[in-house]
């Protein structure tokens, strides 16, 4: 092979590389609702309706990572827990009473995220059409007072 034409699949390759590499580092996102505005917002799309007054902290995070082939996107949130919120949560998107899955955060998870798990409490959970691709967690912990949200979604 000539000497141009080893250059030219050489830079092919290159250019090959890079774009990977861009993909892979472009398409990466995470966010924090720092703003009590922004918090609601997030509220109002994770479960469809915008908290009231009285649900007093709302924490929401939530990672975005593309991949060439494939991605996920992971969401957590916990509020001030809230007897006829709660129950709305559950009602309006479907949430099943002791759906319980195994949803182990990855290492971006916010530095607020600290259960993993429902431990003793009732879980709620919400799965998409294929079982895998779409998983939510709703839980009410009532040592802390707090509801616990995670969602995890891949394609």
């Amino acid at each position: 092979m000539n000497v141009r034409k080893q250059f030219a699949w050489y830079s092919i390759w290159m250019l090959t590389c890079l774009t990977t590499c861009w993909l892979q580092t472009g398409c990466t996102k995470s966010g924090e609702a720092k703003t009590r505005a922004a918090q609601e917002e997030a509220f109002r799309g994770c479960f469809g309706f915008a908290p009231p007054a009285s649900v007093t902290e709302i924490k929401y995070a939530d990672y975005y990572q593309r991949e060439v082939m494939d991605g996920a996107y992971e969401q957590w949130l916990i509020c001030t827990f809230q007897a006829d919120v709660f129950d709305q949560m559950v009602k309006k998107k479907g949430y099943q009473r002791g759906e319980s899955f195994t949803l182990t955060s990855s290492p971006n998870k916010p530095a607020w995220w600290t259960q993993d798990s429902v431990g003793g409490n009732i879980a709620y959970g919400l799965e998409g059409k294929d079982s895998t691709s779409y998983l939510a967690q709703l839980w009410h912990d009532e040592k802390t007072g707090l509801v616990h949200w995670h969602q995890v979604e891949t394609d």
